[in-house]
């Protein structure tokens, strides 16, 4: 880790709210169910299964809605879980 990255890292975060939807979605499904998705979601770019195509895998599969953009952001680590290191 770069010195940056570890002065970033000691640095409270301010977010407040709930989790990301994937977050929450990881906790309503079965065990096996979440490995397979985290697997799908976190694939090298190289690899990825588009956003979309695993938003609308989801809603088919739990009935669930699952935006594409929170998809996105939960890749980025732009959300709350991935800010607060979860």
């Amino acid at each position: 880790m770069t010195k940056l990255e570890e002065a970033l890292a000691k640095i409270p975060s301010t977010r407040k709210g709930s989790r990301c939807s994937v977050f929450a979605l990881y906790g309503s499904i079965p065990e096996k169910e979440r490995d397979a998705l985290k697997k799908v979601i976190e694939t090298d770019a190289v690899d990825r299964i588009p956003s979309l195509a695993i938003s609308q895998a989801v809603s088919a599969a739990y009935g669930l809605d699952v935006h594409r953009s929170s998809i996105d952001r939960h890749r980025r680590k732009d959300c709350l879980c991935g800010r607060t290191g979860r």
